[in-house]
């Protein structure tokens, strides 16, 4: 068994089409998600991006021009050239701190810029008090969605007895949540909830993570106990 969009795109919402690519991280299925915006005049966004598979048609054709490419954070560098060079007619931002050759692209900083004919879909949230990641997230406000991409980990039970002995150890088997790992980059507490804190006055109710299970409801309870854990 696999993600509902594993290989496959599915709508979750107006102006809202996930698909997953395989991916493994130490021999965990991770896999790594995108998630494809459309907006009023018809023009797509990428959050996470990657390039369409080898021998498959792109299944987001129809959608309409993709036009943005969003790198959230910057440990998602692994397929953005690849992603770039797919999507020429896109014009690519990344995260603060992004490392050569991707430091010289547009950062996500200028987001008056990077969500320019955006802003009735998307309100980006910086997650502070992290600066190795610097991720960025955004509420996609016609579909009540969170775009994360390492905040939360959801846990499929679809997965293997590696995957989730790894997934143990680094601390998201039992509830969504970040990794350890993620947990122990954390430089200043205070910012950091209050960034959680920030996500909360804005309404949602799924959150869709760039790796494992999208969380399909009660988003918000799972971003206070985040908070509450800390």
């Amino acid at each position: 068994m696999q993600t509902d969009d594993y290989l496959k795109p599915i709508e979750r919402g107006p102006g809202i089409t996930t698909m997953m690519r395989p991916l493994k991280v130490l021999g965990m299925t991770f896999g790594r998600r995108m998630v494809i915006l459309q907006n009023e005049k018809g023009e797509c966004m990428i959050h996470s991006p990657f390039p369409i598979q080898p021998g498959m048609e792109d299944p987001f054709a129809s959608l309409g021009p993709v036009k943005r490419l969003i790198t959230p954070t910057t440990f998602h560098d692994t397929f953005l050239q690849d992603a770039i060079d797919f999507y020429t007619e896109a014009d690519p931002f990344v995260a603060r701190g992004m490392k050569a050759p991707f430091d010289r692209l547009p950062t996500l900083v200028h987001m008056d810029t990077a969500l320019s004919g955006w802003e009735k879909d998307l309100t980006p949230i910086q997650i502070r008090g992290i600066p190795l990641l610097n991720e960025v997230v955004f509420i996609h406000k016609p579909s009540q969605s969170l775009l994360v991409s390492d905040l939360v980990f959801n846990l499929g039970s679809w997965q293997g007895g590696y995957t989730r002995m790894f997934a143990s150890l680094l601390g998201f088997s039992n509830t969504p949540g970040p990794s350890r790992l993620f947990r122990s980059v954390i430089k200043t507490m205070d910012s950091f909830k209050q960034s959680l804190n920030a996500i909360l006055e804005h309404p949602f109710e799924s959150i869709i993570p760039s790796h494992f299970d999208v969380v399909e409801t009660r988003g918000p309870d799972v971003i206070k106990a985040i908070r509450d854990r800390l």
